[in-house]
């Protein structure tokens, strides 16, 4: 299939065996589209046309199991990746007008689509335990050791993280735990728990620093996240083991998962245990937690968020000792 420059310009040859629906399509971006981006409409609308016809599918009866099969083949980055998969959601928009079945009509989004793209392993990376421990054993300084272990154990984000506040250490504990509410990425408050435990360790850490946030370089200023970066790839070259902030947070989100699970009955309770995780990590959209769902871990659990990070606390202690 080419294409031919015409007025409209990059319309879909008239020859091809596929209906009159993609050039009507295009014809009608040409409207109030620029000459560039029509052509990559059509680019990107011919490139799935031939998947089509090499695979022996109708594009006008595919499924949403198609648009995954699809997506898998997609190479390049996830900015080109979701140009291309916005391209067909658009034309399947279009097409829909016309009773042409919309296969990803509850995925119009393609960052939903990039979380399928997760699931074949290209976007979430996380390592082993064994590697996680002889990195957590590398930090020399307590403070390093101290942000890598909480990042692990609540799954913060690290914007959340360096600038939690000395008043953090104002609030009483209740059954065990402290709660404490953040505001994160997007404006999203949600209210966490941390373990008695793991508070006392920040609290007598912060008996070293002085100023508004607990974790400071001057006294006023919260820790740069470059300096956190730099302190994780130091470590990292140390050990050998690439881990980041963020990745203690996918880690994190992927064995709480796995204890939710559990906790309300094994795989039927596994719609409850993505919302309450969806809070926990201040999600707007669960389809932004389901990405967890293929990494989550098979480790024996606890219930409660309490006896879960009380749990890995002491695992990662045995193991540090070591």
């Amino acid at each position: 299939m080419d294409l031919i420059l015409d007025n409209p310009p990059f319309i879909l040859d008239r020859d091809c065996h596929y209906p009159q629906l993609p050039n009507d399509y295009l014809i009608f971006l040409a409207r109030f589209q620029k000459p560039r981006t029509i052509e990559k409409s059509a680019y990107e609308l011919t490139q799935y046309l031939e998947w089509c016809e090499r695979s022996a599918r109708d594009y006008e009866k595919a499924t949403e199991n198609d648009i995954w099969d699809y997506t898998a083949t997609i190479t390049g980055g996830n900015r080109t990746y979701n140009g291309k998969v916005d391209r067909v959601c658009d034309f399947y928009k279009y097409a829909a007008r016309f009773g042409i079945n919309n296969p990803v009509e509850a995925l119009l989004e393609p960052r939903n689509l990039l979380h399928r793209r997760a699931e074949h392993g290209r976007q979430i990376r996380i390592v082993s335990k064994a590697a996680l421990w002889k990195f957590l054993q590398g930090f020399q300084v307590k403070r390093d050791a101290l942000l890598a272990k909480i990042f692990y154990l609540t799954g913060l984000r690290l914007s959340e993280l360096r600038t939690l506040p000395r008043t953090f250490l104002d609030i009483s504990p209740s059954d065990g735990v402290v709660e404490y509410t953040v505001t994160g990425k997007g404006g999203v408050r949600r209210t966490l728990q941390m373990g008695i435990k793991q508070r006392n360790e920040i609290a007598e850490y912060a008996k070293t620093t002085t100023g508004p946030f607990i974790f400071s370089w001057d006294g006023v200023n919260p820790i740069s996240a470059d300096t956190v970066g730099k302190v994780f790839r130091k470590n990292a070259t140390k050990t050998g083991i690439r881990v980041h902030p963020h990745m203690l947070r996918h880690m994190y989100a992927t064995d709480r998962l796995r204890a939710l699970e559990k906790e309300f009955g094994g795989r039927a309770g596994i719609n409850a245990a993505l919302r309450v995780l969806q809070m926990e990590l201040g999600h707007k959209s669960i389809e932004t937690t389901s990405i967890y769902l293929h990494v989550a871990s098979q480790q024996e659990a606890s219930n409660s968020l309490r006896d879960y990070q009380e749990q890995v606390q002491k695992e990662i202690e045995c193991r540090l000792k070591k």
